[in-house]
This record gives C-alpha cells, structure tokens and sequence, in this order.
C-alpha cells in the first residue's frame, strides 16, 4: 500500500512540474516565412470589411445609410484606420458619382469588431437605375505606430437602386481617349515617366445630346492612395462648353512634386450630376522604394503586444510595394532593446531589376526586453528612410494584453500551488491514519 501511495504522488509531482511545458509545447507553432507573411497580412486586411446590407433603393434627394461591419483579421492590433466610400453608376464602365473620405479614425485589437454607418446623399436629379457603394479601408498615414504597416485597402460593396424619373445626363468624360504625356492612357498600366521629366495630362469630354452644355470641370491632384483635402497637390475648376454632339479637349499639368505616385481626380458637374474619374501614374525615382508591411511575429503567434523572452523565436518582416526604381536598395531590418541594445539584425540587396515583394528572418532572442523597437531602413546612395515600431504590451489597441513574463510567472505559482496542495493531502491522509488507527486502539482497549 505504501509503494502505491509513494508511486501515486511522484507521478502527480512530475505531471505538476512538466505540465506547463507540455501545454505551451502544444501551443508552439512554426513561424511563418517572410513571404507567407506578407500575402497573408495583405489578404486579411483586404477583407476586413463587410457590409451588413446586399442592396436597398431610394428616390432622387434621399440618403442612403449603411451599417459596415470592420473586423481585424490579422494577429495585430490595427491603429489609426479610415473609411472611404465610392458610389458608381452601373454601366459599362461604372461611372463614379461620389468618393467621400471620412476623416473619423478608428483602431481594432486582433480578432475585434465593430460596426460604423456610411452615407450617400443623392441629388435631386439623380438619374434612375442601379448603383454599387464600395467601402474602403485604409490607414492615415503609411506606417501607423500600432504593430504593423499597411497602405493596403479593403473593400465591400452594396447595390442600390436610385427610382423616379430621371434620366442621364449627356455629358461625360470619354475614358477611351485619355493621354498622357501623348500617350494613350491605359489604366490597367499606369503610365510611367522619369524622375526630372514633365508630365502632362489629357482628358476629353464628351456631349451625346442635341444642346450645347455648360458644365463645371474640375481636376484635384493628390498622393496616391491620400485622396483627400488635406493632402491635395493642386486644384483646378473651370466652365466649360460643350457643343451639341461634340466634345472639348483638357490638358493639366502634373505637380511638380517628386513623387513616386499620383493620383488625378477630374470631376464632371452638370446638372445636378456628376462623373468622377480618378487617374494614376507612377514617376521613377532614385529614392528607397515604399514598404508596404512591416512586423514582428513570434511563435506564440502575436504581432506588436508582447514583450521579447530569451530562449523564444521570433520572425521578421518586411513587404515593399511592387514600384518603379532606378537604382539599387538595401534594407535592413534590426530589433533592439529601447536602448539601443541590438537583438537581431539582417541587411538585403533590393535590385532595381527585380524587386522583391518580401523579406525575412527568424531569430531566438538570447536576451529578455520587456519593450523593444523594430527599425526598418531602406537606402539608396545618398538617402535612408527610417520607420520604427515599438514592440510592447503597452501599445496593444482596445484589448488586454499579458506580457509572457507574466504567463511564466503564472506557471510556477501554479506548480507551486499544486505542490504545497499536495503536500497538504498527504499530511491531512497522514493524520486521518493516525486518528484511525486511534480508534481501532481504543475499541480494542474496551473489548
């Protein structure tokens, strides 16, 4: 009985002192690639949003309100994210009617929700038939300080249908004709052009109906991706017009601004309708190309809300853009203690002739950093672009976040708690023998 007893506690310490290992063993998964990481990440904020209504109608003059549902899919915590809302009448091509950014931020813990309204106000002339509202999400600014960097969009849509009466105006732009530089524009290959090269654009507009038009023109440059006032490049509103089946040629300027890409905004107003055509170009440049993502993931699958261990593997990423450059770059991507203390560091070669879409390491950390930095640089000769991110429990948006100091700590109060319970069984089954054998002594004594 007593080598049953004995085998019986050593087998329940032994589980007690391994179990925790065995449990975060279970948990422990391979990190994924640099390249994995990347179509990942950009899938999961590609579908973040999702509209909560298929389709509606409504009559010319009314709104049109929208509840979208946003939901982080990745392992990060998302910071400092926009909505913008296109509306396009269903023909052809889908004219766009309205583009709204929504200047109201919003931020999402891993795995969080939330649901937002957006809104169209149609026109009093509104032309009837069928529209598709898109709704994009997309950072403020390229890097967020939130865990990861993304100027990737998402998207959903809804349909709409405008009723009453109203019928198209005449007036638009003929997409087909579009230059630049006196090159046709095709917008599936944005147009490129060098570095201390003027660019020009040319747009036609176009009148199927029987009168002549007087339309207002307007044409908004701005960075790509960044349509909105606060970012406008240059601004130009004109009357224009347009004779009876006949049409008008523009030409604009592009800004002056070294820029790797560019959006143009031309907008059509007549009578009480709009037609909206956005344009992009791209311009080479010497300068380090854009990255797109950059992040740390480590095998406990969380990005940016941790802090680093020794003894644990962690990944490193970097995503460029796919964009246009005339030199060789380098980057470099390094984590270190906020001290400046280096932890791991690894530098690439991004030539000009076949540029990467990611880049990677893995690393186990051989020291403890309760916060720590992640520093990209990118460089050309000549010019280094910095981006840093914190790495800490701190920084972790609309969510609880235990360092894994704290988990350890948590797992030997815990081994500690099953031994000293244990322990107290024993004495407690040590004393419930003594006081039995007691009794059995005092009922002999008696009989």
């Amino acid at each position: 009985m007593k080598r049953v007893q004995l085998r019986l506690f050593f087998g329940i310490l032994i589980v007690s002192l391994f179990s925790p290992a065995i449990l975060f063993a279970a948990n422990d998964r391979t990190v994924d690639t640099s390249e994995k990481m990347c179509s990942t990440i950009f899938r999961q904020i590609d579908t973040m949003a999702k509209t909560m209504i298929s389709g509606t109608s409504v009559e010319p003059g009314g709104k049109v309100e929208i509840p979208v549902m946003l939901t982080n899919k990745t392992r990060t915590p998302l910071g400092d994210l926009h909505l913008v809302v296109r509306v396009s009448r269903i023909v052809k091509d889908q004219r766009i009617v309205s583009l709204e950014y929504y200047p109201q931020s919003f931020a999402l813990a891993p795995g969080a929700s939330l649901t937002t309204n957006v809104l169209w106000k149609t026109t009093e002339r509104e032309a009837r038939g069928f529209y598709r509202m898109d709704v994009f999400v997309l950072p403020a600014s390229d890097f967020p300080n939130s865990g990861i960097a993304t100027d990737v969009t998402a998207r959903a849509y809804t349909m709409i249908e405008v009723l009453g009466d109203n019928t198209v105006e005449p007036v638009d732009f003929d997409r087909e004709k579009t230059v630049f530089n006196d090159h046709h524009y095709n917008p599936g290959y944005p147009p490129l052009f060098d570095e201390g090269e003027k660019g020009t654009l040319g747009i036609v507009v176009t009148n199927e109906g029987a009168k002549e038009k007087l339309v207002t023109v307007s044409m908004n440059f701005y960075p790509y991706q960044q349509i909105i006032k606060d970012a406008l490049l240059a601004a130009s509103t004109t009357k224009v017009v347009v004779p009876a089946r006949g049409s008008v040629n523009l030409v604009y300027a592009i800004p002056a601004q070294q820029l790797r890409r560019y959006a143009g905004v031309a907008e059509i107003e007549s009578s009480g309708q709009r037609d909206i055509y956005p344009v992009v170009f791209n311009r080479k440049m010497s300068t380090p190309p854009p990255i797109g993502i950059f992040g740390i993931e480590s095998e406990d699958g969380v990005i940016g809300a941790f802090d680093i261990r020794a003894g644990k593997t962690y990944s490193l990423f970097a995503c460029p853009l796919a964009v246009p450059t005339t030199t060789q770059s380098t980057l470099s991507l390094r984590v270190q203690k906020t001290n400046g203390k280096s932890l791991a560091f690894q530098q690439f070669e991004n030539s000009a002739d076949a540029q990467h879409d990611h880049f990677g390491f893995t690393f186990t950390s051989t020291l403890n950093s309760a916060s720590s930095e992640l520093v990209l640089e990118n460089s050309v000769p000549g010019t280094t672009t910095r981006k840093v991110l914190m790495i800490t429990c701190g920084n972790s948006i609309g969510g609880a976040c235990i360092p894994l100091s704290l988990l350890e700590q948590w797992n030997i109060s815990r081994t500690m708690f099953i031994l000293i319970v244990l322990a107290l069984l024993m004495l407690s089954y040590g004393a419930y023998r003594v006081i039995v054998k007691y009794i059995h002594h005092e009922e002999i004594i008696h009989n």
